[in-house]
């Protein structure tokens, strides 16, 4: 795998000339919420509706795929110095970002037929880097680092998602202490 210094200066010969480029700003706040400093992150003061994936849609797939790519290390670096004490909530921000800007630039029909498309292209691109990475990375983790898995079957792990299946709202609340519910420890 090359290092992702020597990927930005490879790409950088093959630039396209005849258009105006498009970029991502350096974020220079400071926020209390380190997670809204990530270059993807819109500000508190943003006004878009996909505020954990503001990147724009563009560079057609495979430029896309190499701006998604660039932003999971940025995710997983930023992961890396600060913890996963909100890892869980961010990356399913991401996600939703995703299905928010997929859904306004045409939805899944216009996902799937990106042909043509530039921005949809770009979009989708950017997604399938971005998950592509952050997937080869679990991958690489979970060789390494989630020895539990091998104490418990397939078998187990369908009866409990099974078991999930019919664990609505009412059955968690009803699962529930006096003291859960209420709110105490």
């Amino acid at each position: 795998m090359k290092h992702p210094i020597e990927l930005g200066a490879m790409y950088q010969q093959f630039q396209r000339k005849d258009r105006k480029p498009v970029r991502i700003k350096a974020k220079q706040r400071l926020d209390t919420y380190p997670f809204r400093n990530l270059p993807f992150v819109a500000g508190k003061r943003s006004k878009v509706t996909a505020t954990a994936w503001d990147i724009p849609a563009g560079g057609g797939y495979f430029g896309g795929y190499k701006t998604g790519e660039a932003m999971a290390l940025a995710y997983l670096k930023h992961d890396r110095a600060h913890g996963r004490s909100h890892m869980y909530y961010q990356f399913r921000e991401i996600v939703e970002s995703f299905l928010i800007r997929i859904e306004q630039e045409g939805g899944w029909a216009a996902y799937c037929a990106s042909e043509g498309n530039d921005e949809m292209a770009g979009l989708r691109g950017q997604f399938v880097g971005f998950m592509n990475t952050i997937s080869d990375r679990l991958t690489m983790a979970s060789r390494f680092l989630f020895h539990d898995l091998d104490m418990v079957t397939e078998r187990e792990l369908i009866d409990i998602a099974n078991l999930g299946l019919n664990f609505d709202h009412v059955a968690y609340m009803g699962s529930l202490s006096d003291d859960d519910a209420e709110g105490g420890a």
